[in-house]
């Protein structure tokens, strides 16, 4: 899942080393927190975001993008988690069982608990089945408990099944109205590896620049169907280390809406922090 090491990565990773290697602190990282801040808004305005409304952060590894997907989420659920904890609330997660197993560990992070991760049968394609996706939510909300997230695995680890995003975008929406939530349940697409086919999201099939094969164009057009949905999630998590082919571990979770990462602030204080290196949208 990590491309080789490239000569010019190693001259530059030493060279960093040796120049500082304390570059969380935007006091001394200096070009390096300017280069997130364009990446995470060239990254965003890639999958559809707004950069001037969108927001993101790096993180560590694929793990760390849905972490903060369902902090994130769980905030909005049970306002208050953040300081408080869970209050006595109920959470749940709900996701593919082809969805990446960092889901249960989340989830005994945050205090939801691992039972609370709610597994939704996949068909032959990897892909979650929609109709059952849909009754375990229902469900959930019937019996009291709350959604904080709803994890769409865009791209598995290893068949590559797609969730169809577009569809579970909807569900949400609607189970919001028919049971007058006081919530709206976040939805987080893990696109660690399927993220870089938006960059073939304005790409003429027809025309067919690249030359690509007419077995390739299929199954790329199949891909980017769904990939091109991505901005329908609340936020998207990427690893320029899997389909990036980045040689260093390189996370990044974006945020449709900042007003979503804020509510991450500790005691009415900026999200960003010597631990939390927030990139906000740079247009």
């Amino acid at each position: 899942m990590t491309c080789p090491t490239t000569i010019p990565s190693i001259v530059a990773s030493l060279l960093a080393a040796t120049y500082n290697p304390n570059l969380v602190s935007d006091n001394f990282s200096c070009g390096v927190a300017q280069t997130e801040v364009e990446v995470a808004s060239m990254t965003a305005r890639m999958i559809g975001y707004d950069p001037s409304l969108s927001t993101g952060i790096f993180t560590f590894g694929g793990t760390g993008t849905v972490l903060y997907g369902v902090k994130v989420g769980l905030e909005k659920t049970i306002p208050g988690s953040m300081k408080c904890g869970l209050q006595g609330e109920k959470a749940v997660i709900i996701a593919s069982d082809k969805a990446h197993y960092c889901g249960l560990t989340i989830a005994g992070w945050l205090g939801i608990g691992q039972d609370n991760v709610i597994p939704v049968k996949s068909n032959l394609k990897n892909e979650v089945k929609i109709d059952e996706f849909e009754k375990a939510a229902r469900d959930a909300i019937e019996h009291g408990k709350k959604i904080a997230c709803f994890v769409a695995t865009m791209g598995t680890t290893d068949s590559f099944g797609i969730d169809d995003l577009e569809s579970i975008v909807r569900i949400r929406d609607n189970l919001v109205c028919e049971n007058n939530l006081r919530y709206i349940p976040h939805v987080h697409a893990d696109a660690v590896i399927g993220w870089a086919w938006a960059a073939l999201n304005d790409y003429n099939f027809d025309e067919n620049q690249l030359g690509f094969r007419r077995r390739t164009v299929h199954a790329l057009q199949g891909v980017v169907r769904r990939v091109s949905k991505l901005h329908l999630a609340d936020s998207v998590g990427i690893d320029f280390h899997k389909t990036g082919f980045c040689p260093y571990s390189s996370s990044l979770v974006l945020f449709k809406n900042q007003r979503d990462m804020s509510l991450l602030a500790r005691n009415g204080t900026d999200v960003s922090s010597t631990l939390l290196c927030v990139i906000v949208g740079y247009s």
